[in-house]
């Protein structure tokens, strides 16, 4: 299944459409900045799907993905020499490849199970997100929100406020 984000998707009050590869929306997604750095994917009837938070006492960043009330994973960056690498408990996954470019996956016992890479569209820059079947496209959504929301926003140095973002959410 492939996904798709607008590159340019998200302002502070706006919420986005994930589209499948047919234009069908198949989830929403938005974002609260009031007090913490949170996200929230919703279905296409409004109904919360998964939540993610920046944990507040956190020297690393860790994140935190929850469904149903329920924390299901932490993703919290690995220290590397060369490349960021992000590790995902709970779920089993890592998260690797080249992050200023946008083009990484998400690996389940060292096979690629999401990839991640953004596309010229018609309407614009996309982030195509192809998740393998039998991979649940919510947890890899909320993943992928993860990295270009949060951590390329904070972990890795730049800002966020109401004038700086990064190409994910301006």
């Amino acid at each position: 299944m492939k996904l798709y984000i607008s590159e340019r998707f998200l302002t502070f009050k706006d919420k986005a459409a994930v589209t499948d590869e047919n234009g069908a929306v198949r989830y929403y997604i938005h974002g609260d900045f009031a007090i913490a750095k949170k996200y929230y994917v919703d279905d296409v009837n409004g109904t919360q799907l998964a939540s993610v938070v920046q944990k507040k006492i956190s020297s690393t960043g860790t994140c935190v993905v929850s469904r149903n009330g329920n924390d299901i994973a932490e993703i919290v960056p690995k220290i590397t020499l060369f490349k960021p690498k992000y590790e995902v408990k709970r779920l089993g996954w890592t998260i690797e490849g080249n992050f200023n470019q946008d083009k990484y996956s998400i690996k389940q016992n060292g096979t690629a199970i999401v990839n991640v890479n953004v596309r010229l569209l018609m309407k614009g820059n996309a982030y195509e997100i192809d998740i393998t079947d039998g991979i649940d496209e919510v947890n890899a959504l909320a993943v992928v929100l993860v990295i270009e929301g949060i951590f390329e926003n904070t972990v890795l140095g730049t800002a966020v406020n109401s004038s700086v973002q990064s190409s994910f959410f301006s």
